[in-house]
């Protein structure tokens, strides 16, 4: 059960992976923010009602009968409103550049260590970025990249690879907006588990930047046959020292 916590806080720190299908989100799917709006506007309305009805008796209850319905009628628009945009841009992006706008796979000839080390060497071309989190066995990297302050957010690059074989294998870039935790909660609580990964990735063309800045890299370094290996400890006269001691 431990380990389990600990797998699943792991994958907290990745974005769930966005499913590039015009069809995947249809009008029914609105459904979920627009509850999720109304269900904002009555905890709202609530917050407002107690005092309301405390202080003001029967003019706080007139007052609360305006209110309410107009911030339920708001979050519905609001939230409905959204779903629309970022649906029509989804559908928009995937009609004029494809699902690499989101996300890409690379086929490299290199075999998975190789290629885990092409997506570090990848890394240093994206500006303002650290690796926040590796796991070579896993074949996964995770680069934090720091916006500009007003004009774009702080994202995440997700690095995976995968064998395709003995001598090939896959990188899959995806980038995509990094929040806190809380956020991240915040918003999937919402937006719910189908819409959660598109609102991540809606962006003013960042993601696709990111995208052909990685992909420029990698496939400029076709054959990349670099390893790099641990340097060795020197000071073997100190480690017999304290080994005696």
């Amino acid at each position: 059960m431990f380990m389990q916590r600990i797998q699943t806080k792991l994958d907290d720190d990745f974005n769930p992976p966005l499913i590039t299908d015009e069809k995947h989100f249809s009008v029914m799917d609105y459904g979920r923010p627009i509850w999720a709006g109304i269900i904002y506007a009555i905890a709202c309305s609530a917050l407002i009602a107690v005092p309301l009805l405390l202080t003001a008796g029967l003019i706080g209850a007139w007052v609360l009968a305006i209110i309410a319905p107009l911030l339920i009628v708001e979050m519905v628009f609001t939230m409905g409103l959204s779903a629309f945009i970022h649906h029509r841009f989804f559908v928009h992006r995937l009609r004029k550049y494809g699902p690499s706008y989101y996300n890409c796979e690379i086929e490299v000839e290199s075999p998975p260590a190789e290629a885990f080390e092409l997506c570090l060497a990848a890394t240093t071309e994206l500006p303002k970025s650290k690796i926040i989190k590796m796991d070579e066995k896993a074949g996964t990297i995770l680069v934090a990249i720091k916006g500009n302050f007003w004009t774009t957010v702080d994202r995440q690059v997700t690095f995976r690879v995968r064998q395709k074989d003995h001598s090939q294998s896959v990188i899959s870039v995806d980038p995509s907006i990094k929040l806190t935790a809380f956020r991240r909660k915040f918003m999937r609580l919402v937006w719910g588990d189908k819409w959660y990964p598109l609102i991540f990735r809606s962006d003013i063309n960042w993601n696709h930047k990111i995208l052909n800045t990685v992909t420029t890299y990698i496939q400029s370094v076709p054959n990349w046959d670099h390893r790099y290996e641990q340097p060795e400890i020197m000071d073997h006269g100190f480690t017999n020292e304290m080994n005696a001691a």
